[in-house]
């Protein structure tokens, strides 16, 4: 049966109100939260910055068949972080508005924000509130335009309490709801319901570990839900300059539509190890497998990896991240990069491989002249049709400060793809202009 386009235009008008309504809900119990811990805490000076850049590319489409085109951006951004205290907060937010000069694209505003707050209420009990809102790849398999992105507003909180036992054993609870929410209409808003319950003990001053259990509850706005229950065994070892999280354990989720039925099962684990090799130098790696869902903030925590948003029943994903930071003598930065992921989808059996590398340097010419320059490669694979796909990218740049609170700075780059499909490769060359003023 035909939806009648009554039908689906009111469909989709909700769907846009409880986005908008979900995010201005968001906004504003970030913002209390925000002025409770401003008024618990000494807080730093807000800052806000006001931007306004223009680039020009010969592949503004980024297809086959170049056209080149412009685009310029206005944008404001404020930074909030308060010091230590009963209540702490973290709040970084930017507004945007771009506009293509040869009307390539239509006009579009865009969001960005990510907020952290905790208070301690009593000893042994916090409350945590959680918000981020950002612009995301809807599928891999396209290329990063517009038209192949998607706003997404991720927002959680729940108490969580810490009860000692004696004086190396602890209990801790947590309950979390979380919220997430996508601008396309065609993608599903879910709600989520978590709770955990854990034993931790000490086994000296640097080791500790012990055992946690949680279920958690997702209810899609179709009416589609999802019921998952875990258990893990965990485990924190520091040394001198090494910190090591590790856990491992088992996971059962159950997706349920109308009364179509699929359960899914497996191991899963993360490993976090941090490591100062030397003053000017440090190492990590971070590793994960879950069974999670395209709703998840998985993707917060693994920047790499990109879940197919028509994806709804679930996704078994895999993650590896190892990275270097070193600084030298005359203040150079160098930052290098490598991961892998894989992400194999329940209900379609899809699955996608991505392996990357990237290079990032940063020196310090003279005290207002700086130069940075990025080289990045990423491979991807997709098993349903056998498709390999290669992305390479390439900038440098300056940057120079007029005075203590306006910079400009001006690049230029390359980037290109190559695919087994002829319609997903391009090759751009782009350069760019920009100027930053700090206002507070």
């Amino acid at each position: 049966m035909v939806e009648p386009a009554v039908s689906r235009t009111m469909r989709h008008k909700g769907v846009h109100e409880r986005v908008h309504n979900g995010v201005l809900l968001s906004a504003i119990l970030g913002a209390l939260l925000l002025g409770v811990l401003a008024s618990g805490a000494h807080a730093e000076p807000v800052t806000a910055t006001g931007s306004l850049s223009s680039r020009h590319t010969d592949n503004v489409g980024k297809t086959n068949v170049k056209e080149s085109g412009t685009e310029s951006t206005a944008r404001i951004g404020i930074r909030h972080v308060s010091d230590p205290g009963q209540c702490q907060s973290d709040l970084t937010a930017s507004l945007g508005y771009t506009y293509w000069l040869n009307d390539f694209y239509d006009p579009e505003s865009s969001a960005e924000s990510g907020f952290d707050g905790n208070c301690e209420i009593r000893p042994g009990l916090n409350w945590r509130l959680r918000n981020n809102l950002s612009q995301v790849l809807a599928s891999s398999r396209q290329n990063d335009t517009p038209e192949n992105r998607s706003r997404r507003n991720i927002f959680s909180t729940g108490p969580m309490l810490t009860v000692p036992v004696t004086s190396v054993d602890q209990i801790s609870a947590s309950v979390n709801f979380e919220n997430t929410e996508y601008e396309d209409p065609q993608v599903r808003d879910s709600d989520r319901y978590t709770g955990s319950l854990g034993w931790n003990h000490l086994f000296d001053a640097t080791l500790s570990g012990g055992v946690s259990a949680s279920v958690s509850q997702q209810e899609l706005d179709n009416g589609a839900e999802t019921d998952s229950n875990s258990v893990n065994i965990n485990l924190n070892k520091t040394w001198a300059a090494t910190q090591l999280n590790a856990s491992v354990g088992f996971t059962q989720r159950k997706n349920q539509f109308g009364s179509a039925e699929q359960t899914s099962d497996g191991f899963v684990g993360s490993l976090s190890l941090t490591r100062e090799i030397n003053p000017s130098s440090s190492f990590f790696l971070s590793a994960s497998r879950q069974i999670t869902d395209q709703a998840s903030d998985f993707t917060l925590q693994f920047g790499d990896v990109n879940f197919d948003f028509t994806e709804e029943a679930g996704v078994e994903v895999t993650a590896l991240e190892l990275g270097l930071n070193k600084r030298f003598s005359d203040g150079t930065a160098l930052d290098v990069r490598s991961y892998a992921n894989q992400s194999d989808y329940l209900e379609t059996d899809e699955r996608e491989n991505t392996v990357g590398l990237r290079f990032g340097l940063n020196r310090s010419i003279r005290p207002q002249l700086s130069f940075q320059s990025s080289v990045s490669y990423e491979y991807l694979r997709f098993e349903s049709n056998s498709r390999d796909d290669q992305r390479a990218l390439a900038s440098v740049g300056l940057s120079y400060s007029l005075t203590s609170d306006l910079d400009c700075s001006a690049s230029i780059g390359h980037s290109r793809r190559e695919s087994d499909l002829r319609t997903a490769e391009y090759d751009e060359n782009w350069a760019q202009i920009s100027l930053s003023y700090r206002f507070l």
